[in-house]
């Protein structure tokens, strides 16, 4: 399930609970379809912890692939762009099927406090699209 989580990971990095806060910007063909993603708390605080559980359908095996993120904030300014080998840390292969994967993650307190948009695209080992999110999202400030 490594490339789950990587997914709700990247995702989730900088998400808000808010509705309809992501979109898939994917195909009929991908190969993950994501059912739901709840964020707690609402919003994310930088500097604190928040909890990500995403549920969703793999309906292929993966032996291999990759994932691009890139994260723009105030939606121009690009703050990260990367792609990162999914079966970096001998999590492959995964099998197809149901799945539900919750992180807990720390948001870093340097984070700048506003509006991102987040862009995710997931690969398999024969560069079919996996998935595709966008993310609109708000971090807060941290209350005194």
């Amino acid at each position: 399930m490594k490339i789950v989580g990587i997914l709700v990971l990247l995702i989730a990095s900088l998400c808000s609970a808010q509705t309809n806060i992501w979109t898939s910007c994917g195909a009929a063909t991908d190969h993950i379809t994501i059912s739901s993603i709840t964020i707690t708390p609402n919003p994310p605080v930088k500097g604190g912890n928040f909890t990500v559980v995403a549920a969703g359908t793999l309906d292929e095996q993966i032996t291999g692939g990759n994932i691009t993120l890139t994260v723009k904030y105030d939606k121009f300014i690009t703050v990260l762009k990367q792609t990162d080998d999914l079966c970096a840390d001998g999590g492959c292969p995964i099998s197809a099927g149901s799945f539900t994967k919750t992180i807990s993650q720390a948001l870093p307190s340097a984070a700048p406090a506003g509006s991102y948009s987040v862009h995710v695209t997931a690969n398999d080992q024969n560069n079919e699209e996996l998935a595709c999110v966008n993310v609109a999202l708000t971090i807060a400030s941290k209350s005194n």
